[in-house]
């Protein structure tokens, strides 16, 4: 190109190609050139590249392609490797890929294109060009299908086809070549009678007339099958079936297999009448006169003559076949020789590749001197290559003896055996000995002057491991003894309550089985870095020293422990010479790393073994010190201690999930024997209640009609008074029970505890200093306020009586928040967020037997009438209902706390509405229906409501109050009616009296338990209800209250 452009320089003639010739040049070039932008659209291209993807103008081909890669790839991922490449490389050449035209048809396209960028390096088009190369892609499957075809077996050459053998270009001029020569049509077929070739010198009878139609067609199919049978003696010929024309026909077969069929023919019999080619017309369905025109311009030709084409087609057909089955032959020969060279090739590979990867020594000697030699075999023996080949394998022995002997017993295994191992020992090129096992085979098993292949294996780790292993199994079977003796030591103290005799033991045990004379176990809480170190000491069997709270020196626990326990070290030795290492640089060094200056044990010297729970959680550690032997620890000493600390750690879980299960247990039967004590209360609430109200009422009637002057009317008091006391008593009950009826609400316990104090000062009594502390923001609970009430009021009078003469109470209140830690250490409690209420006093405390009961019911430590012993029970039972728990915390003589946590709530605080103003009289007309199965309550509510004014329907059964109401001519303004009765409850005769009293209040009575009722529907948000027993005035009051709200 240098020598073109300067000839057009000095040639004045000549001139640079102009924006015009480039022009001309890209319009004109037989390849698509374009230019396109990364979002998948052409900008630019020349009309050559329209032409390939089937459009009619460059303007239709840039309109029409929007989305190059779904409307020109067959496979997208050749778009997106055109991208890739452009991206990485800056250019593509030669990408083969299947593009899509117009119409949907593909093509095989060979791509080459550039990345063009701006000033700033950014991407702004790609240029490229296109080629078809489907021609290509044609010949060259068509090469490849035929090289397969001539590689295959003979049993698969069925599926050979003679496109597979010949080209059909190569089949198409020789047959017309024939043609031409011959003056006969010709045409190549499959033996089904399907065209190879394209005819040669067909006449119009055959092409334009016959084989138009159906009949005709497969006439001329069936007639060119059977005239191209493979037959040995000679061609086939005949009449043609479709008409009175002459054709020949001769098979190709390749090793015996008929592949195709060569057909001749075309030349009309001269005797052939022409009546009968009319009657041929009529039957195929074809114009008589057309046929006898297109037959009479067949040409004749005498038979002899045809026949001898024939023969010549014969000829040149076996001729083919013979080619083509020697072609098959000599493929398949080179195949096969490529194959074995091929092989011999990658055994020759694979053999230097193990000689030189091997990990073992690899020779070859011819009479013991030595011809091959691999590198690992050079590394073992020390020597090069060099120095090894050509030399008598005698150079890898320490003597003549062992030389002979291991020649002699390995010639003699070969010899029985045809390979044989022996163990030796040879010496290295510096003189040091090294185990080997030696193994030999043959390279020819007959002949042993063909040389031997040898292996040498380097055992000396293996030997010297086996010389220690057999040194040290007394001493191993004899740490098994004592392991085992240990174990059994150990596993009997599980029964043992006390864990400083069970760890003084254990101590003990290990200083009897080891190499030290003291032994020291420390135990790490959660709350602190260590806890008392338990130990033995050998001189007797108590223990040396339990140190409680007296932690070792803080910068010796932190580098040793921290850094090196708590990262997982099992075991360290720490000598005395490295004591003011450890305070003075903070220096850890472990058992390896140990300066070795002396070898002599130390009395300052100390070792320290890990203890790890099943979890590998660092729980404790044992130090000893004091070695028996006077020898500084080495592993034979380290590892039985690693030992024991594992059978430790064992015992200390095992002990611990003991304990554990211990204390669950007997929470488990305190919590059985509240439940039980609980049901019982329940259980007679009912009963009681019942006596108590009838009690109550007339008492509260008699004193109504006698009046306070009469001598009798202080008993009656004193009665009334004892039954509002037991009444008392019995709700307390019910408290405890977990049963009372309860009314919660959204309070703020700063607030409501706030408004007792006052109450509780009196309580109290002025020598007791009562501390209010409460907490800020403090978030609200859902429960009953009398319930706080209770709480309170039970706590302070227990913490006054706990004090003699003067004391103190702390009331404080706050946010808590319960974690699983927490509730780990306090089996009821539960995770969450919590209010406490803590009451605390100085008084004389609680000791653990009193603590034990101190929430069972009627559990007192008061004298004889000076307590009930339900305060705490009923402050249990309350916290309790309102999912919370209650933690004592008291030593005898140090004051006691009680922290009562209770849930908090996320609703806002109700405020609640002032209460409505008395009214001045709780009397009235109304008629109500009373209905209660008691006869004695009544006939006393009856006389109560009465001398309140009302008209009362009473009824003692839920059948005879149903036919009051129906039979009732006037209206009936409330149904008073007990919960639980026989054959009907309260709620479900209610529902049927209101079917025909409408609009009816119902007041519903109940000396049950607050469950039971809530069972019934009772306690339903809404519901009217009153609890017994009652006095005449809380029902007066509450019968007007509903009454006033709906009035009649």
């Amino acid at each position: 190109m240098a020598d073109n452009r300067a000839s057009r320089n000095n040639n004045p003639t000549l001139s640079p190609p102009n924006l015009k010739e480039c022009q001309d040049i890209l319009l004109n070039a037989p390849i698509g050139i374009y230019a396109s932008i990364p979002e998948g659209r052409f900008i630019d291209a020349n009309p050559a590249l329209a032409r390939l993807y089937g459009y009619d103008s460059l303007h239709e081909l840039i309109d029409a392609i929007s989305d190059i890669n779904a409307q020109i790839y067959v496979d997208p991922t050749d778009r997106k490797h055109f991208v890739r490449q452009l991206k990485d490389h800056g250019k593509l050449i030669s990408h083969q890929c299947r593009q899509r035209r117009k119409d949907g048809s593909f093509f095989w396209a060979s791509e080459y294109a550039r990345a063009v960028c701006d000033d700033a390096g950014k991407l702004t088009h790609y240029q490229g060009f296109i080629i078809d190369i489907s021609d290509q892609k044609r010949v060259e499957e068509a090469l490849e299908k035929r090289l397969l075809a001539l590689l295959q077996p003979h049993d698969t050459m069925g599926d050979i086809a003679i496109e597979d053998l010949f080209a059909i270009t190569d089949l198409q001029r020789l047959q017309d070549q024939f043609a031409q020569a011959t003056g006969v049509a010709s045409i190549i077929t499959h033996t089904d009678g399907r065209p190879v070739t394209k005819p040669s010198n067909f006449c119009r009878l055959c092409s334009d007339i016959i084989r138009t139609t159906d009949v005709g067609r497969a006439n001329c199919f069936h007639s060119d099958a059977m005239i191209g049978r493979a037959c040995v003696e000679g061609p086939t010929v005949q009449k043609c079936l479709s008409g009175g024309i002459w054709e020949a026909g001769a098979g190709i077969t390749v090793g015996g297999r008929h592949i195709a069929n060569w057909l001749i023919g075309q030349v009309r019999d001269e005797t052939q009448p022409e009546e009968q080619i009319r009657a041929y017309a009529r039957g195929i369905g074809a114009s008589e006169e057309a046929v006898i025109e297109a037959y009479r311009d067949v040409p004749t030709m005498p038979r002899e003559q045809f026949e001898r084409i024939a023969q010549m087609l014969f000829t040149l057909a076996n001729q083919m076949s013979s080619t083509a089955y020697q072609n098959v032959q000599q493929a398949r020969f080179i195949s096969e020789r490529k194959k074995v060279e091929l092989a011999i090739r990658e055994r020759e590979g694979l053999l230097k590749s193990v000689l030189r990867s091997a990990p073992v020594g690899i020779g070859v000697v011819i009479n013991r001197v030595i011809k091959q030699a691999n590198q690992r075999l050079c590394e073992i023996s020390g020597y090069s290559a060099e120095e090894l080949i050509g030399q008598s394998a005698r150079i890898f022995y320490p003597d003549d003896e062992e030389f002979t002997t291991v020649g002699a017993r390995i010639y003699a295994l070969i010899g029985d055996h045809g390979t044989g191992s022996v163990e030796t020992r040879w010496r290295h090129k510096d003189g040091t000995m090294i185990d080997i096992l030696l193994s030999s085979t043959p390279i020819v098993a007959s002949d042993l002057s063909k040389g031997v292949t040898f292996s040498a294996l380097d055992i000396t780790e293996r030997k010297d491991n086996e010389r220690a292993l057999r040194l040290s199994e007394n001493k191993l079977a004899g740490y098994a003894r004592q392991m085992e003796q240990f174990s059994i030591s150990a596993s009997s103290m599980l029964s043992i309550k006390d864990e400083n005799i069970v760890f003084a033991r254990i101590s003990q045990a290990i200083v009897d089985y080891s190499d030290f004379r003291r032994v020291l176990i420390s135990l790490f809480k959660d709350e602190a870095p260590y806890r008392d170190i338990i130990g033995y000491g050998g001189i007797s069997e108590e223990v040396v020293a339990r140190l409680a709270d007296i932690p070792l020196p803080k910068s010796w626990y932190d580098h040793v422990f921290v850094q090196g326990l708590r990262l997982g070290q099992s075991s360290y030795y720490i000598p005395h010479t490295m004591k003011h290492i450890l305070n003075q640089d903070a220096t850890v060094y472990g058992e390896e790393h140990a300066p070795v200056s002396e070898s002599a044990w130390h009395p300052e010297d100390n070792l320290f073994v890990r203890l790890s729970d099943e979890q590998g959680t660092f729980i404790g550690v044992i130090s000893v010190d004091e070695s028996k032997s006077g020898l500084r620890p080495s592993l034979e000493t380290v590892r039985p201690l690693e030992v024991y600390a594992g059978m430790i750690g064992q015992i200390i879980v095992l002990k611990r999930e003991q304990a554990n299960r211990e204390r669950l247990e007997e929470q488990l039967r305190m919590a059985q024997k509240m439940e039980s004590v609980g049901r019982l209360a329940g259980g007679v609430a009912h009963d009681f209640n019942n006596m108590l109200g009838v009690i109550l009422g007339y008492s509260e009637l008699a004193l109504a009609q006698i009046g306070t002057e009469q001598p009798i009317s202080g008993a009656l008091q004193g009665i009334h008074q004892a039954a509002r006391r037991s009444a008392d008593l019995t709700q307390q009950l019910l408290a405890f029970a977990r049963k009372q009826e309860v009314v919660p609400r959204v309070l703020d316990l700063n607030e409501v505890l706030a408004g007792m104090l006052d109450m509780l000062k009196r309580l109290i009594g002025e020598h007791i200093d009562l501390v209010w502390q409460p907490g800020d923001h403090l978030a609200p609970v859902n429960m009953d306020p009398s319930q706080i009430d209770q709480i309170l009021a039970n706590l302070c009078i227990n913490a006054r009586d706990a004090m003699k003469d003067t004391g103190r109470i702390v009331i404080e209140t706050g946010n808590a928040a319960v974690d699983d830690a927490d509730t780990s250490r306090y089996a009821e409690a539960v995770p969450g967020h919590y209010v406490l209420l803590s009451v605390s006093d100085d008084g004389c405390g609680i000791d653990p037997e009193t603590r034990s009961h101190l929430f069972e019911p009627f559990f007192t430590t008061k004298d004889i009438g000076k307590g009930t012993g339900l305060g705490l029970a009923t402050v249990y039972g309350i916290v309790k209902q309102n999912n919370g728990f209650v933690i004592v915390d008291s030593e005898s003589g140090r004051g006691t706390t009680f922290s009562i946590y209770l849930p908090s709530h996320d609703e806002h605080i109700n405020t609640p509405s002032p209460p409505a103003s008395k009214k001045t009289s709780v009397s009235g007309t109304e008629t109500i229906l009373l209905v209660e199965d008691e006869p004695m309550i009544l006939e006393m509510t009856t006389i109560m409501l009465r001398d309140h004014g009302y008209h009362v329907l009473g009824a003692s059964l839920p059948a005879e109050a149903i036919h009051l109401a129906r039979t009732h001519s006037g209206q009936i303004h409330l149904l008073l009616t007990d919960v639980i009765m026989p054959d009907m409850n309260g709620r479900d005769l209610a529902n049927q009296i209101l079917a025909c009293h409408s609009g009816l209040d119902c007041l519903f009575m109940s000396g049950y338990t607050a469950d039971v009722i809530a069972d019934h529907g009772v306690l339903d948000e809404g519901v009217h209800f009153i609890q017994k027993p009652f006095t005449m005035q809380d029902l007066a009051v509450k019968v007007r209250a509903i009454f006033d709200v709906h009035p009649h």
